[in-house]
């Protein structure tokens, strides 16, 4: 079902909240997510909750680590990079 839903609206980046995956989901849980050629990258959190990006596996996107601790326990930061931009960076929380 998201799958199709990426698919269809032909989405670059999808992120997700609460995903509730384990800290080292299977390939086939990957897999069952993502459309062929899309990457995925994932942030676990307490209690089952976490941070997910799905997006097109040619855009540049990294996750950058901060060994500073915010208001939240786990601040994710992504670079990510496009042809109208030269860069944007975003704090997720």
């Amino acid at each position: 079902m998201l799958q199709e839903f990426i698919s269809d609206y032909s989405l670059d980046i999808l992120s997700l909240t609460e995903t509730w995956l384990p800290s080292d989901p299977l390939p086939s849980v990957i897999n069952s997510l993502t459309p062929p050629n899309y990457s995925f990258i994932h942030s676990p959190r307490l209690h089952g909750k976490g941070l997910a990006l799905i997006y097109r596996s040619y855009r540049k996107i990294m996750t950058i680590l901060l060994a500073v601790q915010f208001f939240m326990p786990h601040p994710v930061y992504l670079h990510i990079a496009t042809r109208f931009l030269i860069s944007s960076d975003f704090h997720v929380m």
